[in-house]
């Protein structure tokens, strides 16, 4: 199975709630991200970090760990990229 395959179907069973994201960057700027916005980035991303973010979710999945956590930490990870770019 293509990764992006699996990770459309993970996200479509495991029918996750919606959560809003509230980060503050470096310089103090509030960046808001909700899961759907995130969970599309994560479909849209390169093949590279697709199969490390799948492998992250089959981990968390077998030992009934937080989504939600993981998808946090996403979500400040790519604030502080976006930070580092600017």
């Amino acid at each position: 199975m293509k990764t992006a395959d699996y990770l459309n179907r993970f996200f479509e069973e495991k029918q996750i709630p919606n959560v809003n994201y509230e980060i503050t960057d470096a310089d103090g700027f509030v960046h808001l991200f909700d899961n759907v916005a995130l969970i599309d980035r994560i479909k849209n991303t390169c093949e590279a970090e697709q199969k490390q973010i799948a492998n992250v979710l089959r981990q968390i999945d077998f030992r009934n760990g937080s989504i939600q956590h993981f998808l946090n930490y996403l979500a400040e990870a790519m604030v502080k990229q976006w930070s580092n770019a600017a």
